[in-house]
């Protein structure tokens, strides 16, 4: 029987990771039986001694102890890191013709060589730089083959390279970028053995990241006693007013939104006039003005109001993810200061968070790539220099109409 196997980008591109069988024989049993040609089998002899071979060569690459081998300086330790994550990959691609799930076995070799390196005493360090560049190349073999946009591609590596210039940490940019890849590969690969590798890449990175940051504690606010967590952590939730507006129907929405402003507007009103404090809700600078909760709702009312379609989900996602990214980034690791209180590690934060969620939203959303670029850019720089009036009116509003002028000027 001949069997002719399709490599991992061929795979990604047919969306199967099955193996085409050329045996007439076999093609009338399966027609007769009303089967797809698309079923998986266990490779060959041959193929596991090419499994084998690929496995042990990258078990030696991941225990190759680059911190001795190159200078010991971070960014060519990291490069060095980085390569041989590239390495296994490609030649994994070039020694593989197997369906596409073996793959996970030299993914699974690279990371015992990192972490039971034969070299260094059967110990070694996470595998995030290995891990990372072999998914990264992954993803532009998907790219490649179609499966997945460049646009996304580029996002993908741009979020998660910011964070890292914010956060000078591996941890969290790893977080992300497996959280980022994960979906990616649920929502734009179909179900199938093709996902195995992306998946068990992105989980054991997810693992391995999020065991990192509460060793190290990044954020720990139990020191910041006047920061209100639950206001940041309730933020994200505002993205509840996206379905909304898709399940139901605009005026539902404004609706919705409008009960919720007026709400907090007589709240303020009332605490204002009474002169109640209510520390366990509002802020020490909200004692004397309106809340910044009160502030949000407004301008997402105006946003989705004034701005048509998708122009007001990235508005949205701006002002609710990425002001959540800046609290977060900018609170446990910002210390370069560019505008008055604001940091350089706070901005970067909120720049990757909107660029991340829109682009998440851009796979089930017509939003296109310039209204994710420019909707970010524009957000980061507003809720930079909004010093006079809050930021939380400020971003949404001024986003969406710079891509309301985009779409008249530009884009028509």
């Amino acid at each position: 029987m001949e069997i002719e196997a399709i490599s991992i980008a061929d795979t990604a591109k047919h969306r199967t990771a099955g193996i085409i069988l050329s045996n007439h024989a076999v093609d009338d049993l399966f027609l007769e039986m009303n089967l797809d040609h698309t079923l998986q089998f266990p490779p060959g002899g041959e193929s596991i001694m090419r499994i084998g071979l690929i496995a042990l060569l990258g078990y030696l690459i991941g225990s190759l102890p680059t911190s001795r081998i190159v200078p010991s300086r971070f960014w060519l330790t990291t490069a060095a890191d980085f390569a041989k994550g590239v390495v296994v990959f490609v030649v994994s691609e070039l020694m593989l013709h197997d369906p596409a799930y073996v793959v996970v076995i030299p993914f699974i070799a690279l990371i015992f060589g990192c972490r039971f390196s034969v070299f260094s005493r059967w110990t070694g360090p996470a595998a995030f730089a290995p891990a990372t560049a072999f998914l990264i190349s992954f993803f532009c073999s998907l790219t490649a083959a179609g499966i997945i946009s460049i646009s996304t591609l580029v996002i993908l590596l741009i979020v998660p390279l910011a964070l890292a210039l914010a956060t000078r940490t591996w941890e969290v940019p790893a977080l992300i970028f497996s959280v980022f890849a994960g979906l990616i590969t649920v929502v734009e690969m179909e179900f199938s053995w093709s996902v195995v590798t992306p998946l068990a890449g992105t989980g054991y990175l997810a693992g391995e990241a999020i065991a990192g940051v509460a060793r190290r504690r990044f954020f720990d606010m139990s020191d910041k006693a006047e920061i209100k967590m639950w206001r940041i952590v309730a933020r994200p939730f505002a993205l509840l007013f996206v379905a909304i507006d898709l399940f139901t129907n605009r005026k539902v929405l404004l609706f919705i939104i409008g009960v919720l402003a007026l709400v907090f507007i007589v709240t303020d009103f009332v605490r204002l006039v009474t002169k109640v404090r209510l520390s366990a809700v509002f802020k020490k600078k909200e004692i004397n003005r309106f809340s910044s909760m009160t502030l949000f709702l407004v301008s997402v009312f105006l946003t989705f109001l004034l701005f048509p379609g998708v122009i007001s989900y990235v508005g949205l996602i701006c002002i609710t993810i990425g002001d959540f990214f800046s609290k977060l980034i900018g609170m446990s690791f910002g210390t370069t200061r560019i505008y008055k209180r604001r940091t350089l590690e706070g901005t970067l934060g909120f720049f990757s968070g909107s660029m991340m969620f829109n682009a998440l939203f851009s796979l089930v959303l017509p939003i296109p790539v310039l209204y994710i670029v420019i909707g970010s850019i524009i957000s980061s720089l507003v809720e930079l220099f909004s010093e006079a009036i809050d930021d939380n009116f400020t971003v949404s509003i001024v986003c969406g109409g710079v891509l309301t002028a985009i779409r008249y000027f530009l884009l028509t």
